[in-house]
């Protein structure tokens, strides 16, 4: 990925890992990690994602070999090794792929690699989603929702903790697992399109419009409980007079069948970090007003905006109409399948991820409230511990004690909250990391590589340049079709949910899952940070609202207020005076 390069900064505070200089090629993860890490979750998360990527990689015989992780300032940065752990100089990097047979590891991945397009391991592993992992994580994280945490010993509590951890790295490793099944369809796709398309060319993100159902299942079932309230006056004017803050603590003043309703939503949809992946952020069922306001906007709005045009049915007619007849079944049959690979996008994310993660946050959290006033100043400390101190502390608190853990969480969470007030420049640091020519490569290893690499880069995409601050226009990746002029509403936590009206262009660094009920409102999302498969793409394209990706500075050349024009099939947003 091309960037800008500099110095590394200096090591910042936290655990075992960090570093005072950069070797090598490193880039950062904004898409995902856009702000500094709290200690525990980067104890914990590094290793994950080095194994999950790692393992990956090696599943389906990619020429990347070992992945690695480290914090800069706080923030992630990851690179990536080649298998066998020899880099050809720049001189031979154009031939190296002939020489494949002489290298026992790299030949080992071009075998497996042919092996598993032949036998299409991607598909066995979407249908093992479907058929078993998928029930698997959700019983298993229904069954920790169960547990009374309090009632837990300080034995069980930690079993508990490393029965969570087990889980949820078994889950990254999963994550990882699936993205690279999703990848093959939907690149065998993308290449279908590039050698059909004319001057009018169909775009893959128009062809995956409407296919992702877990991305606006929680929006679709918070519209439905807004429109039962408001078959209810009664009901609804109580809500309006009493506020989100008290309808949220006192659900059964407004009525029953409404309390039932918000109860069966966080039931499927509050048990996951709302914003960032991290465990110090809150989950959505810790911050219920949140979602109960946006019943109320709902409720109040009236009845719902007519469905928004769906780009999907009109691109594949057009795709069909400039095939041979012969060749429109392969098109349909490969539609269907790339189609149902990206539902598993993000229905994965928010179970291996988003609720994953909320679990491990609960269970540190009832380890903080028991150490509060002793071991730790303040309940949230705890997620300034390591995994490695926190074990120690719930086997040993003496041992704690003796340690100064409470000190030493203090100064952690002091230094991070500073580095999160600071400017975060997403920079690359080293040379970037390019995948070498596979000509020589026998013809599905080639593929398989190519595809895995087109993946990760349409998931994470770093904005390269500043936009100043007086441009009358800027420009990103056109991710959602469409054209739309409304009021900026720039969004820069989730805790600015509640400033977000109908119609408002959402203009914010990145979006995660969690944001679906917000979204549902915008007229357009403009972001800083994203690719074509990135989860503000996703959403986007699930609601039918017109999005531009990866604009750099977004946040600050877009002035809250400020009426702007979102064009996301030309990728332009125009801001008028």
């Amino acid at each position: 990925m091309m960037g800008r390069q500099r110095q590394a900064p200096r090591e910042a505070a936290g655990p075992p890992g960090d570093y005072r200089h950069a070797r090598g090629a490193w880039e950062p993860d904004p898409g995902h990690f856009p702000l500094p890490l709290s200690p525990a979750f980067a104890s914990l998360y590094l290793p994950w994602q080095e194994e999950a990527l790692t393992a990956m990689f090696a599943a389906y015989g990619c020429l990347a070999g070992r992945a690695g992780s480290r914090l800069i300032d706080g923030l992630l940065y990851y690179r990536v090794a080649p298998a066998g752990g020899w880099t050809p100089p720049r001189w031979l990097l154009p031939y190296a792929s002939w020489f494949w047979p002489l290298s026992p590891a790299i030949a080992v991945r071009v075998l497996r690699a042919k092996r598993r397009w032949r036998t299409r391991f991607d598909r066995r592993v979407l249908a093992r989603w479907r058929s078993h992992w998928r029930s698997r994580i959700e019983r298993e994280q229904r069954d920790a929702l169960q547990t009374n945490l309090t009632d837990l010993s300080r034995d069980g509590l930690l079993a508990a903790f490393d029965r969570l951890v087990t889980q949820t790295g078994r889950n990254v490793r999963l994550h990882f697992l699936l993205h690279g099944a999703i990848a093959l369809p939907l690149y065998q796709l993308d290449c279908l399109l590039r050698a059909t398309n004319g001057e009018a060319p169909v775009r893959l993100q128009d062809l995956l419009a409407g296919a992702s159902p877990a991305s606006r299942a929680p929006a679709e079932a918070l519209a439905a409980l807004a429109a039962a309230l408001r078959a209810r006056p009664d009901a609804l004017a109580r809500a309006v007079a009493l506020g989100p803050e008290r309808v949220a603590s006192a659900l059964q003043a407004v009525d029953q069948p409404f309390a039932a309703g918000v109860g069966a939503w966080m039931e499927r949809f509050g048990h996951r970090v709302l914003g960032r992946y991290e465990f110090a952020e809150p989950a959505v069922a810790e911050r219920p007003q949140l979602m109960v306001a946006e019943v109320l906007r709902l409720a109040a709005a009236g009845a719902p905006a007519p469905p928004r045009t769906d780009p999907a049915a009109a691109a594949a007619a057009a795709v069909r109409g400039r095939l041979p007849a012969a060749e429109r079944p392969r098109f349909d049959a490969l539609l269907a399948e790339a189609r149902a690979a990206y539902a598993v996008r993000d229905d994965n994310v928010v179970l291996t991820y988003n609720a994953s993660f909320a679990l491990v946050r609960y269970l540190m959290l009832e380890a903080g409230r028991r150490w509060q006033g002793d071991l730790l100043g303040a309940a949230e400390d705890v997620f300034f511990l390591t995994a490695g101190e926190m074990r120690t502390a719930l086997a040993d608190p003496a041992a704690a004690r003796s340690g100064a853990f409470g000190a030493l969480a203090g100064a952690r969470r002091r230094n991070w909250e500073q580095l999160r007030r600071r400017p975060h420049p997403q920079l690359n640091l080293g040379p970037p990391l390019t995948l070498p020519p596979l000509a020589g490569l026998p013809r599905e290893a080639a593929f398989m590589n190519r595809a895995i690499v087109w993946y990760l880069r349409a998931i994470q995409t770093i904005a390269d340049g500043e936009s100043g601050g007086h441009q009358a226009l800027l420009t990103g990746l056109g991710a959602s079709a469409g054209r739309y002029c409304g009021p900026a509403r720039v969004i820069n936590t989730e805790g600015d949910f509640h400033r977000i009206q109908t119609g408002d262009v959402l203009v914010c660094t990145m979006t995660s899952p969690a944001w679906s009920t917000v979204l549902a409102m915008a007229g357009a999302l403009v972001t800083e940070y994203g690719g074509l498969l990135s989860h503000p793409a996703v959403i986007a394209r699930e609601f039918g609202i017109p999005a531009v990706i990866g604009v750099p500075s977004a946040t600050t050349a877009i002035q809250d207020g400020q009426r702007v024009i979102v064009d996301g099939s030309l990728g332009r947003v125009e801001l008028e005076a």
